[in-house]
């Protein structure tokens, strides 16, 4: 008797998971922060360019005939050697068209763009752009599956695309807010999303804002430190930290749910050698705590 309601609570579960991964979950339209990490190595190598930083919502304003939320972007950036600076301004406005599932975007001086379309089916073609950037180009990617992904504590529809990017409802694409996921020698990552107590992917934790203590960092920005090779893994790999005569103290995985699926603590070295060979493939997060406490966040794919 048991087994069988044991049975019959799983599928009711997983009914009710499904259930809620078809229900729409539009944009936030206040208290969410997207968290972003940028770098580039075109002009001055190993890190020529790269930016920490976020985006908030700030309030309403009227374009035209319609109403958007103003989206303000803030964080640190910084150029060769030159070092890091602390930068804060209005990056555009957002708009919903709810009933067709569709999110819109101006840029400071530019028009009406669509920013994303969640009425998207398997096989379609989805052009990414750095909105505001004209001259980035942007490349095509195409819907290869449509599943879902937890959210904080309810499930959003999840697009995943042919290149590795994910789209997901309420949240956005894993190249951020109005990034690309990827760029020729430049590389976008949402590092976490967070609207009011829901969490992505980091369910259980919070989305660290990055301040104007320049030096001083939550998530260290300068990304060149933490060394992962290969990434893509197949079995093992070295995590190393490059620079200055900080140390690994933990590393944890966390996979697309935001759910730990291994760390190993207490480790105190240089340079870890890493076993994936218990990882399904897939993207993962991983995180690296340092003895100064520093941490460092990356995206690492298992073959």
């Amino acid at each position: 008797m048991k087994k069988y309601l044991l049975i019959i609570l799983l599928s009711l579960y997983f009914i009710n998971a499904k259930a809620q991964a078809w229900i729409y979950h539009p944009m936030p339209d206040t208290n969410a922060v997207w968290r972003v990490d940028w770098h580039t190595s075109s002009i001055c190598p190993p890190m020529s360019l790269f930016a920490t930083y976020q985006y908030t919502i700030g309030g309403d304003t009227i374009i035209g005939i319609h109403s958007y939320k103003k989206i303000y972007s803030s964080g640190i950036s910084g150029i060769c050697n030159l070092g890091p600076s602390y930068f804060y301004g209005y990056a555009g406005a957002m708009r919903q068209d709810i009933p067709n599932k569709k999110v819109y975007f101006i840029c400071p001086g530019g028009n009406d763009s669509i920013l994303y379309n969640f009425n998207l089916n398997i096989g379609d073609t989805v052009k990414q752009t750095v909105l505001c950037i004209p001259e980035s180009g942007g490349v095509s990617t195409v819907i290869a599956s449509i599943d879902s992904v937890m959210v904080g504590s309810s499930y959003h529809k999840k697009f995943n695309c042919t290149d590795g990017t994910q789209i997901i409802e309420g949240v956005g694409s894993t190249g951020g807010l109005i990034e690309e996921h990827f760029t020729f020698e430049s590389v976008f990552d949402l590092i976490c999303f967070s609207h009011d107590t829901d969490n992505y992917p980091f369910t259980s934790t919070s989305c660290p804002l990055v301040d104007n203590s320049i030096g001083v960092f939550e998530i260290n920005p300068l990304i060149d430190e933490l060394k992962i090779v290969p990434n893509p893994i197949n079995t093992e790999g070295v995590i190393e930290l490059t620079k200055g005569n900080d140390i690994i103290k933990d590393i944890c995985i966390y996979n697309s749910l935001g759910i730990m699926v291994g760390c190993n603590k207490n480790i105190f070295k240089k340079e870890y050698l890493y076993y994936a060979d218990e990882l399904k493939s897939g993207i993962y997060i991983l995180k690296v705590m340092t003895q100064k406490n520093n941490l460092f966040i990356s995206k690492l794919i298992v073959n």
